[in-house]
């Protein structure tokens, strides 16, 4: 007797493996651009590629491929420390990148092949480990420094980043200086500060 519901079931993750691969081939392609970026160029490529792997991170959820979803998931968090500036884009950035891609490329063909539901292979999970501590330490910067991140500086005081705050503090100066900035907006400065 047939399985409808298994062969429905064959031809969506048929479909996703075909967007899979166009989407791995896209984020190879985001990967050497970033390489070569700078500024805000930069900020978009880091941008694309997290919104990349968060996409094939939720679908492989979906289809139950666990090593597909974790390693995506890791480049996701490595992603999201260089977007927000805790872990630099650089030569260990690169290399975390660029094997996080091969691995991902091969759980792609690996489902291709013979899906594996809810495994996740050795080097998957080395892989993982790997970035979390990476992205640890990349997350704790020494006490009081000033950090370059990807989009600009970041501050800090102490071990809290106070960034947006010290931004707003600027935009407000700016405008006093420019005799542009009234009371009100003076209020507004304070309130906005005081929500961090």
């Amino acid at each position: 007797m047939d399985n409808p519901a298994g062969l429905e079931e064959q031809k969506f993750l048929d479909n996703f493996i075909l967007t899979a691969q166009a989407l791995c081939r896209e984020i190879e392609e985001a990967a050497t651009t970033l390489e070569s970026a700078a500024g805000g160029a930069r900020a978009e490529q880091l941008e694309t590629l997290f919104r990349s792997f968060h996409t094939l991170k939720g679908n492989a959820a979906f289809f139950g491929l666990k090593g597909l979803k974790d390693a995506s998931h890791c480049l996701e968090d490595l992603l999201g420390g260089a977007r927000k500036g805790s872990f630099p884009v650089d030569d260990k950035f690169f290399r975390l990148l660029w094997k996080g891609i091969g691995l991902v490329s091969g759980e792609i063909t690996a489902a291709r092949e013979a899906p594996q539901r809810n495994v996740v292979t050795p080097a998957v999970d080395a892989f993982c480990s790997d970035v979390r501590a990476q992205v640890a330490a990349g997350a704790a910067p020494d006490p009081g420094c000033a950090i370059r991140s990807t989009d600009g500086t970041r501050y800090r005081a102490g071990t809290e980043d106070v960034s947006r705050a010290v931004y707003i503090l600027k935009d407000y100066i700016a405008r006093a200086g420019a005799g542009s900035a009234t009371a009100e907006q003076g209020e507004k400065f304070l309130e906005r500060l005081a929500r961090g």
